[in-house]
C-alpha cells in the first residue's frame, strides 16, 4: 500500500492529489447509491403507468380448456359451429379466438 504524505511534509502536492482521489472515489460511490435509488423509482413508476395503460382483464369465470369444451358441447346440442357459439358468447375472449376450431372430432 503506498505511503501517504502529511501535509506538513514539503511535498504537499501528493497530499492534495491523494485528498482528491479519495473525494473522487466517494463521489463515485454516491453517484453508485443515487442511481439505485433512481432507478427503483423509474422500476415503480413503470408499473404503475402500466397499470394505468394496459385494459383490465376479463374476468372469466372458467380455463380455455373449460370454454373451449362448452363451446363445443353447445354446438353439438345447438346445431351450429363450435365458432359460432364462441363468438356468441365469448366475443371479447382474444385467447379462446386463437384455437384451432377445424379439426377432426366435432363436426355438426
Amino acid at each position: 500500500m503506498p505511503r501517504t504524505v502529511a501535509a506538513t511534509e514539503p511535498n504537499a502536492s501528493v497530499c492534495a492529489m491523494s485528498t482528491d482521489l479519495e473525494n473522487l472515489t466517494a463521489n463515485f460511490g454516491w453517484l453508485k447509491h443515487e442511481f439505485r435509488d433512481v432507478h427503483a423509482v423509474v422500476s415503480r413508476l413503470d408499473t404503475q403507468v402500466r397499470r394505468l395503460v394496459e385494459p383490465v382483464a376479463i374476468h372469466r369465470p372458467a380455463g380455455l380448456v373449460a370454454r373451449y369444451a362448452a363451446c363445443t358441447l353447445i354446438a353439438l346440442k345447438a346445431k351450429r359451429s363450435p365458432e359460432a357459439i364462441a363468438t356468441q358468447h365469448f366475443a371479447a375472449d382474444r385467447d379462446l379466438a386463437r384455437l384451432p376450431w377445424n379439426f377432426k372430432g366435432h363436426q355438426v
